[in-house]
């Protein structure tokens, strides 16, 4: 006598709409993760380049020489971690600076990399009077450019605290 198996087959499930595109993304994190992809691009420091023409001797008619330093602050109100992207900013004077008034407003460039740099080049006082500088953004300990803080890894923007030191160089390494 011979007897037959019946199986039993159940109908397949039907995927689960993404399941595609999660399945692609685990596989393209491994594969990242065994042959060493890169991770967030991180672009280069800026090149070295001069300062303005006039901007040591203006620096140096304020009583500022080359090394001097004083903190400053980006335009908000109270001292915070905020948001910068690459490209134009201000920051304002925290006190007299030698014979450069309070609130001098510091106008220059930003550059997100693995830090960020910051390059200033004009300064307005609060009476208007306007004139080139040469200064770049520190952080605490004198470390060209501020610290990133989590929360943004795009390559042209950044989280930081809102203040550090300008420091008066005589051209931008």
């Amino acid at each position: 006598m011979t007897t037959q198996k019946t199986e039993t087959s159940t109908p397949p499930k039907p995927a689960k709409k993404g399941t595609g595109i999660m399945s692609r993304v685990v596989a393209a994190a491994v594969a990242c993760s065994a042959l060493g992809c890169p991770g967030t691009q991180v672009r280069p420091p800026p090149p070295p380049e001069p300062c303005p023409s006039g901007a040591v001797e203006a620096m140096e008619a304020r009583g500022i020489e080359t090394g001097d330093y004083y903190g400053a602050q980006f335009l908000v109100e109270r001292t915070q971690v905020i948001a910068v992207k690459d490209g134009a900013t201000e920051l304002r004077l925290i006190g007299k600076w030698k014979r450069m008034p309070s609130g001098t407003i510091f106008s220059g460039r930003l550059t997100v990399s693995d830090r960020v740099y910051g390059r200033f080049t004009r300064a307005r006082t609060p009476g208007g009077e306007s004139f080139p500088v040469c200064l770049e953004l520190l952080a605490e300990g004198m470390e060209k450019g501020l610290e990133r803080k989590p929360g943004d890894d795009s390559p042209t923007s950044a989280r930081v605290f809102s203040t550090g030191e300008v420091r008066a160089v005589r051209e931008f390494e």
